[in-house]
């Protein structure tokens, strides 16, 4: 039930205004240049208590026209849904409950003892008022909407609600309307005013439309053909999403969410944190919770109890000095462009550009000693020309050639500078002797080689873009030769892993979360990672992945074989998932190709 009154202006007189009755809002109130908009509404007939929501400081800071929310509520539905209404309703704990309780009982004197049935907005306008300031929130959506929203699940929603059922139902078809974005900002208000339990069981509860699907995995599934049908890159709404699944225990949906937000990437990663991935004025969805995005986060919220007050915290923090914290998402998608970097090294090294790389592996050895003893012989280079004529060196020449312009030009994969000198010194040459005059007052031309762009972090695409690699021979006989032939196959295994119909790389809550403290061999260096994080150095043990075309021939363990072990039996996607982490993060690859 709801009566959406007008807003309050200094006198009100009484107009009779039934329970149910709409008065259509004035010119004044709904105009966008007007400097204070407010938009009243009632949840329940039986309200003893207004909150005024106001927008947060970062809407102010976007220069947006303040708003103002009215709601009023049952202070005792509040109370009974909400941990945070509970208390700040506490009489003995709060003003804000000391002013309830005097109002009430002054309303109590003069309209008597009971349920007070709210007639007008007179009667309303005497009701204690409590202002409350709204979290960062985003999307283009009605916040009135939004936050009657959340206070009807608060005061209808629950299971054991003695309200009616018809107004639960209601807000069930409400919901199913919605999309994800809408209920990940009703999941974030929960968040500050602690209502997740409320939540909770509205959406899994079944509305009766005919649906056998509670109403949350209805709109997990709309929004995973959203995903597997749309091309568009969103990444808001893929953090929505995953916020979302979260939130509800959808492991499917985490794992098919966070795989693209993984192999998409982030604009946080591309400009370097530009934003600051702590920033308190931004939704909660930038900052994913369990160890997904950061470390510290979490363990702020385990001492102050309060997300809001640990972003701000960290603000501070940062103000002094930027931390860099590893985080699963990022480090996943660095993983997968390492890999791809480690295939073009393999390709340099193949045809003469890199030294060779040595075939065992690395072992600690007395540093008084290594440094006296002489580096390992170089073997020659074996030809990659696969005719054995007299050009076969020149047929290698020619494609090692055509394999740097390839990943400089095309792809810009692959950055070259000189290792002399840099060309800033012509900034400060002027700076020095401003009179002088210079025989080459003009610096050399900028080429692409000085000044790389922003690394490209959108794997599919990137892949794309390796897959154009021309088909250029030095002459007819030499068909066959060259990069496109071995690099395509080497594409086809990493696109198995990366696309979106597979979601190996994404994160399995199953197994990502599994407490390493039941592993008594994990170090303390390798603590804050959880057993299925591909950070855990524990577990980042593949010393030698062996790729094929189009395949992982072999991988050696350097324990007992499997990553996980007895965790295989309970999750549905170890076996993509650690044959991912095992390619992704080997300490030694050998490409077969």
């Amino acid at each position: 039930m709801e009566d959406i009154f007008p807003s309050l202006p200094g006198v009100l007189e009484p107009n009779g205004l039934k329970h149910g009755g709409i008065r259509p809002a004035t010119r004044h109130q709904a105009g966008e240049g007007c400097l204070n908009v407010k938009t009243t509404r009632i949840i329940c007939s039986n309200a003893d208590v207004v909150l005024e929501f106001s927008t947060s400081p970062s809407s102010r800071l976007q220069k947006l026209p303040p708003r103002r929310y009215l709601m009023g509520a049952s202070s005792a539905a509040l109370k009974e849904s909400s941990p945070y209404f509970r208390v700040i309703l506490d009489p003995d704990k709060f003003r804000e409950g000391r002013e309830l309780l005097e109002k009430t009982t002054q309303l109590d004197s003069k309209y008597g003892t009971g349920e007070m049935f709210l007639v007008d907005a007179a009667m309303f306008s005497e009701l204690p008022r409590i202002s409350v300031e709204l979290p960062p929130l985003a999307g283009l959506f009605d916040k009135a909407d939004l936050i009657e929203t959340f206070l009807k699940v608060l005061h209808f929603g629950r299971t054991g609600s003695q309200n009616s059922h018809h107004s639960t139902q209601q807000i069930l078809d409400h919901l199913a309307k919605k999309s994800i974005s809408f209920v990940a900002n009703l999941i974030i208000l929960s968040d500050r005013f602690g209502g997740q339990q409320a939540l909770t069981e509205t959406l899994n509860m079944q509305p009766q439309s005919g649906v056998s699907r509670p109403v949350g995995q209805m709109l997990m599934s709309k929004a995973l053909r959203h995903l597997q049908t749309s091309g568009i890159e969103d990444e808001e709404r893929t953090r929505q999403a995953i916020y979302f699944a979260l939130f509800l225990g959808y492991n499917d949906g985490v794992v098919a969410f966070t795989h693209r937000l993984i192999i998409d990437g982030s604009k946080e990663w591309i400009h370097g944190y530009r934003d600051g991935w702590v920033g308190i004025d931004r939704p909660l969805w930038w900052h994913l919770p369990h160890g997904i995005e950061g470390i510290l986060l979490p363990l702020l919220l385990t001492l102050c109890k309060d997300r809001i007050v640990a972003l701000k915290f960290l603000t501070r923090l940062t103000s002094i000095q930027t931390p860099k914290f590893p985080e699963e998402l990022h480090f996943r998608q660095k993983s997968i462009l390492d890999t791809i970097t480690d295939l073009q090294f393999h390709f340099l090294r193949a045809y003469g550009a890199l030294p060779p790389e040595s075939s065992h592996p690395s072992q600690i050895t007395d540093p008084t000693t290594s440094a006296l003893s002489p580096p390992p012989p170089q073997q020659p280079k074996k030809l990659q020309c696969r005719r054995m004529y007299e050009n076969s060196r020149a047929c290698d020449s020619f494609h090692l050639g055509e394999i740097i312009r390839f990943f400089t030009t095309r792809t810009k994969t692959l950055h070259l500078e000189s290792t002399l000198s840099s060309q800033t010194h012509y900034s400060d040459s002027d700076s020095e002797d401003n009179n002088e005059e210079h025989i080459n007052p003009q610096p050399p031309l900028n080429t692409n080689f000085a000044h790389p762009s922003s690394p490209p972090t959108n794997i599919p695409n990137l892949l794309a873009s390796l897959r154009q690699c021309p088909e250029y021979q030095i002459d007819a006989n030499h068909i066959g030769c060259g990069l496109r032939r071995r690099l395509l196959p080497a594409l086809d295994c990493l696109a198995n892993f990366t696309t979106n119909s597979h979601s190996a790389v994404g994160i399995c809550p199953i197994h990502y979360n599994k407490n390493n403290n039941s592993y008594p061999s994990c170090s303390k260096k390798t603590t804050y990672a959880s057993v299925g994080s591909w950070r855990n150095h524990q577990f980042r043990d593949a010393v030698m992945v062996s790729i094929g075309p189009g395949k992982v021939d072999s991988i050696i363990y350097s324990n007992d074989g499997c990553a996980n072990g007895a965790l295989a039996e309970t999750c549905t996607c170890v076996g993509n998932a650690e044959l991912a982490r095992a390619v992704f993060t080997a300490k030694r690859r050998i490409w077969n190709l």
